[in-house]
């Protein structure tokens, strides 16, 4: 999630609706911009739930990954 300022009063109810609707998802981060950006990597994280990291299994392989990272993956290239 990521927001422009401090308030978002509804952070409980939207993390607790991600988690309810979504049960694939173990973690919800919140990031935070305190001015206009092109980015969504925040001046600030908050992680909401979970330990605030991105974790992905392709075939044999498994990521740990950062919330501010860019990962790609190319499906066709994996599957041959």
């Amino acid at each position: 999630l990521v927001t422009s300022g401090e308030k978002f009063g509804k952070e409980n109810e939207f993390c607790s609706y991600i988690l309810e609707e979504v049960p694939e998802v173990t973690t919800v981060i919140r990031s935070i911009n305190r001015g206009a950006a092109s980015v969504t990597v925040g001046e600030e994280r908050k992680v909401l739930s979970g330990d605030g990291l991105i974790r992905d299994r392709i075939g044999k392989f498994s990521f740990t990954i950062s919330p501010d990272s860019f990962f790609q993956t190319n499906t066709h290239q994996i599957k041959n």
